[in-house]
C-alpha cells in the first residue's frame, strides 16, 4: 500500500476534494486508511476558503468520516512533525 515505508508520506488536500478532483468516498478512505498522510489545505488563493472556514469544514468532514481524535492528530500534527524530522 502506498505509504507504508517509513520514508513515505502522502499528502491529502482538502482542495483536491473541494474541486471535485477526489469522491468523498476516496477521499475518506485515504484519511482513515492511508498510513503516514498528513493533511492540509492547499488553501492559498483569496478567492478560497480562510484559515478559519477551513479548520471548521474539516472538523465537519472528520466527525462525518468517523476520524479518531487519535488519527486527527496524527495526520495534522504527528506526521508533519516526524517528514521534517527526516
Amino acid at each position: 500500500m502506498i505509504g507504508s515505508e517509513p520514508s513515505v508520506y502522502i499528502e491529502q488536500t482538502a482542495l483536491t476534494y473541494l474541486l471535485g478532483y477526489q469522491d468523498r468516498q476516496d477521499f475518506t478512505k485515504v484519511l482513515n486508511h492511508v498510513p503516514n498522510v498528513v493533511y492540509s489545505s492547499d488553501l492559498g488563493q483569496t478567492s478560497q476558503v480562510d484559515v478559519h472556514e477551513w479548520l471548521s469544514m474539516s472538523g465537519q468532514w472528520f466527525d462525518a468520516f468517523g476520524l479518531s481524535c487519535e488519527r486527527r492528530a496524527e495526520m495534522t500534527l504527528l506526521n508533519p512533525q516526524r517528514m521534517l524530522a527526516i
